[in-house]
């Protein structure tokens, strides 16, 4: 099995793992205990073109990398990225492609350092792909100087690393899927339906003084990689006025089910009925 299908396919297990999950509410995102602070001194983030490996899968197991889906990634990627880290309140450091590839090329070397030592850490991060949410703010790394080294050459307080594995089936592996699929269905009673494409994305926001993870976060789907990003992002913890809103939206919302309850108890006692 590739890698790109079977990272796919353990993200689906880690959904399944949250889906069976009781009383626990469980999460794939990692944040780091002084996030809340830190993140006050995050003033701009500047976005690392994404990361993107695309294959074809085949029958016969020699898959084909397509190219022309990887550019297409990269670049609905970079225009999509900004807009969503802004909706959570962040600003980020706008640059034109043109000059963000030539920073990426003069500090290649610096940010392929970093992504190598983010790789490592994601290993501890992503031990287990669930956790409890009260845990997933308990996870404290870093990537060391080199992330000091890339927000330097970024000019940015922090930059977000992002990188996607894709995949699509070719007709004969689907037609293969489908038939195996329904022999397994007929002596089940349950017909799973393969997948003809998906992707997995994992992200993360590293601090540009320290080098810590201030946030991560995993997942994917049958959808485009845009929409897995948005998913993801919703995650990503809101600063400014976007923090004040959310947290006066929680408190309206709060306030509606105190005094939703308070009547029911009400009811319940002038009416006698337990």
């Amino acid at each position: 099995m590739n890698r790109q299908y079977r990272r796919y396919m353990q993200w689906c297990a880690a959904l399944l793992a949250l889906l069976l999950a009781s009383g626990c509410a469980m999460t794939t995102m990692r944040e780091h205990p002084d996030f809340a602070a830190q993140k006050r001194q995050v003033k701009n983030i500047a976005v690392l073109p994404t990361d993107v490996e695309y294959l074809l899968l085949v029958l016969t197991g020699d898959n084909e990398r397509l190219t022309d889906e990887e550019r297409n990634v990269k670049t609905t990627m970079a225009e999509a990225l900004p807009g969503l880290l802004e909706q959570r309140g962040y600003q980020v450091r706008k640059t034109s492609a043109e000059e963000l590839a030539t920073i990426v090329k003069d500090a290649n070397f610096t940010i392929e350092q970093a992504k190598s030592a983010y790789n490592e850490v994601s290993k501890q991060l992503y031990e287990r792909g669930m956790v409890e949410e009260e845990e997933a703010k308990k996870f404290r790394v870093s990537i060391g100087p080199v992330g000091a080294a890339v927000a330097e050459a970024l000019k940015a307080d922090a930059f977000l690393f992002t990188r996607y594995s894709g995949f699509k089936k070719s007709e004969g592996l689907i037609a293969k899927e489908i038939v195996s699929s329904a022999m397994l269905g007929a002596l089940t009673g349950v017909v799973v339906v393969p997948a003809p494409a998906g992707g997995s994305m994992e992200m993360a926001l590293i601090d540009g003084y320290s080098g810590d993870v201030l946030w991560t976060n995993r997942g994917g789907g049958q959808v485009a990689a845009t929409a897995i990003a948005t998913n993801l992002l919703v995650k990503l913890p809101a600063t400014g006025t976007v923090a004040q809103m959310e947290k006066a939206n929680a408190q309206a919302k709060a306030a509606v089910a105190a005094e939703n309850e308070k009547r029911a108890a009400a009811s319940t006692s002038s009416d006698g009925t337990p």
